[in-house]
């Protein structure tokens, strides 16, 4: 099978897992590998993530090497070479253990809300700007140069990596459009972090509700009209949208119903009166707000978990096609034997007339996340699998 015809019957898996009208020729398998793909591959974190040219042979080897169907990442979610000139970095990398993670940082202040809404552009280059790049006014036109160079190869990068993955590989562009279900989610990762935007909900409650029903009403909203003015599937892709759940592990049900739920109701409802389809990433744990989801028509919405029992999940949300399931602890301590029969289970028990994309249940970033022959058995299993 040539790359075009792989990559239409890929789609046509997508489309009929979500759909739940009939079974897949075969259950579709996504990529949820983040950096592990750079430990798979031999190199260490700061070598790969500074080079990418490295980066790129890393990507295409992943690919030959596993065969997905589809990848939620491919080598550009840290461009740590854009940002190395001016830029206080978030990210601790340690070559030594392999482990690479990010900072909790606070870019907007308790007492700025009102700031923020009242002019965010003068806000952004005022103060955002300044705390997220505190070595820019001191920069140099020889480091402006080079940072917007290494800027453009990055977007050369993302643009290269992508056609070859299409055209070479026979992988589908992921979804045509992605949104954002509460400003809560940009409170919490762009400008207060955990800390603040935990302490926030309880000191300042009304500007957190404030600023969400700003972004549902400002953009949200207006995005949603523009995005039922086409209906049915959109050539090309796996899914029409996708979108995720960061935030809401912060939240108990009152403050779920306040500032998430209305975002993320408005999104179920558009993709369902434009008779399209959304993957939702759900990070942490979402078991506490599954009744929010039960009486989404069937046939619209694919849910990542990533922490909960998805046997649980799948008896709970019946309407709703399931990612997810491979432990990333069996995966690296299991057997290849062992996670194959798991991984059977899953798509016997889960998805056997539909419902279900094989993933991995987190994102796989270090060196304990998986074996590469665990791996190599489950890849060779689904794709043989009917």
């Amino acid at each position: 099978m040539d790359a075009a015809a792989l990559r239409a019957q890929r789609i046509e898996n997508f489309r009929d897992a979500v759909r739940m009208k009939k079974a897949p020729k075969r259950v579709p398998h996504i990529s949820s590998y983040m950096t592990w793909k750079v430990v798979d591959a031999g190199y260490k974190f700061s070598e790969a993530l500074n080079d990418w040219d490295l980066m790129e042979k890393i990507v295409y080897e992943f690919q030959e090497r596993y065969q997905f169907d589809l990848m939620r990442e491919w080598g550009s979610r840290n461009p740590l070479p854009v940002l190395q000139y001016f830029a206080k970095t978030k990210y601790i990398i340690d070559d030594e253990n392999s482990y690479i993670s990010a900072l909790d940082f606070e870019l907007m202040k308790e007492d700025e809300y009102d700031d923020y809404m009242n002019d965010y552009r003068r806000f952004l280059w005022t103060k955002l700007l300044p705390r997220r790049f505190p070595e820019l006014k001191h920069t140099s036109k020889e480091a402006m140069r080079k940072t917007l160079a290494e800027y453009n190869k990055f977007m050369q990068y993302n643009q290269r990596v992508m056609k070859t993955l299409k055209e070479e590989y026979g992988i589908p562009d992921f979804a045509a459009t992605g949104f954002s279900p509460s400003a809560h989610d940009i409170i919490m990762n762009r400008l207060r972090g955990i800390k603040g935007t935990s302490l926030d909900m309880r000191r300042h409650p009304e500007k957190i509700q404030e600023m969400v029903d700003r972004q549902n009403k400002n953009v949200t909203f207006p995005a949603l009209e523009r995005f039922k003015a086409t209906k049915g599937d959109t050539p090309g892709y796996a899914f029409d949208a996708q979108s995720g759940c960061l935030s809401h592990t912060l939240l108990s049900i009152p403050q779920w119903e306040a500032y998430y739920w209305p975002g993320m109701k408005a999104i179920l409802e558009a993709v369902v009166e434009a008779d399209k389809t959304i993957y939702i990433f759900v990070q942490g744990s979402m078991k506490r707000f599954y009744d929010y989801f039960k009486d989404v028509p069937k046939g619209h919405v694919a849910i990542h978990l990533e922490q909960d029992d998805i046997f649980e999940a799948r008896k709970r949300m019946p309407n709703i096609c399931l990612a997810g399931g491979m432990p990333m602890t069996l995966l690296y301590d299991g057997t290849p034997q062992q996670c194959v029969d798991y991984a059977k289970r899953l798509v016997d028990e889960i998805g056997p007339n539909g419902g279900f994309i094989l993933s991995q249940d987190k994102m796989g970033s270090f060196p304990k996340d998986t074996k590469r022959e665990n791996l190599l058995a489950v890849c060779d299993f689904i794709q043989n699998y009917g």
